[in-house]
This record gives C-alpha cells, structure tokens and sequence, in this order.
C-alpha cells in the first residue's frame, strides 16, 4: 500500500472519504476506552490493526457507503506501550464532508463513568418531560376547558421524543433518511406546539399567522 500524505491545508467541506491515523504512547497493559460522535456519515474504527466497531459502512463511492448515524463508545488494552487508531470515514450525504471524528479518549474508568452519566442525563430530561406530558394531558381530560394545557402536555411529549431519537433506539439499522425525516417531523412539531401555547397564553403578543 502507499504511504499515506500528509496534508497541510484541507478544505472537509470537499472530502466524502478519508482515512485518520492516531498515535499514542501509552502504558503498556493500561485499559483505555474512546468515545465518539458519528453525525450523519459511516465510519470504521481499528485499533492495533484489528476491527474495534463502527456505524455502517464506509466506502469510496456512494453507492458502497451505507450511511449511518450512532454515537460508539469502544474500549482496548495496550500492548507494546503505544497505540494506533485508525478510522475510515465516508460521507455522501451530508454538506460537511468526512471531517475530522470527534473522538475523547481517556482510561476505561473515565469514559465508563462519563457514558453512564451522559446516559442518565438523557434518561432523566425524558423522564421529566414524559411526565410532565402525561400529567397536562390528564389534567386536560378532567377539564376539557383548559385547551393550552392539552398543547402543553403535547408539546413536552413532542420534546421528549426529539431528546432522544427513538428510531435510532429502536432500529438502529434504520435507513437514515427515514431517520432524519421522522427528527425533523418531531422537532418542528414541537417547535410549533410551544408558538401555538404562546399564542394561547399571550394573545396578544402575537400575529395570528
């Protein structure tokens, strides 16, 4: 294979494949894990030479790619006191090309516990705004007069389903542009339902249209 150029100046707005190379020295025997985002592109990771994970599957052109969108945590021990990551990466759908992954890496212990607190995090603003949905939609069915507490309950149940993306949960082999579609359905869903609460609230305050 050919040595890899380096390049000094790249425009990743242009660039739908690339390969990145890490590495690092490291404690021979040490328990690292890495974590990363994986915004609309397919992406391959290896860690000394063998297949780690990945989301879908990158190619050189677009009809080899299979884009997918998931964020990966992955975990490896290091051997000779050095590490190499490589990732291959491929995008043929989205306007900001393969750029860089957003990767963090840092002991086992650290990205277990960062990941389980991300977790509980999501867990717990679905969990706030489930019930709050809930609670206005009974609340509304015991007065039916209250109409803005029915758009209130909706529109938490709304937000709840955009803070986290249930397709992807559910179907994590889901095609993107379905997934994408049924975010951006979601979102401006409840972005209307909380105009429409405003408008309700305030009438005043607003133009009909």
């Amino acid at each position: 294979a050919e040595e890899p150029v380096q390049q000094q100046s790249l425009d990743y707005t242009k660039v739908q494949y690339a390969t990145y190379r890490l590495r690092l020295e490291l404690p021979a025997g040490a328990y690292y894990g890495i974590t990363m985002l994986s915004p609309d592109y397919a992406m391959r990771v290896y860690i000394n030479g063998a297949e780690a994970g990945g989301v879908g599957v990158p190619g050189t052109t677009r009809e080899e790619t299979v884009p997918q969108e998931q964020d990966i945590t992955l975990y490896f021990t290091t051997q000779a006191g050095t590490a190499e990551i490589v990732v291959q990466t491929a995008n043929f759908v989205h306007r900001i090309g393969a750029g860089v992954p957003q990767l963090t890496i840092g002991t086992g212990k650290n990205i277990a516990q960062a990941d389980t607190v991300t977790k509980l995090i999501t867990g717990l603003v679905f969990g706030c705004l489930v019930t709050a949905g809930l609670y206005h939609l009974a609340v509304f069915i015991l007065n039916r007069q209250q109409k803005a507490t029915l758009v209130f309950g909706v529109a938490c149940l709304l937000h709840a389903f955009v803070s986290v993306n249930f397709m992807r949960l559910l179907f994590p082999d889901a095609n993107l542009q379905v997934d994408v579609r049924l975010e951006y359905i979601f979102f401006i869903a409840a972005v209307s339902t909380l105009v429409v609460l405003i408008g309700m609230l305030f009438p005043r305050t607003m133009h009909l249209w």
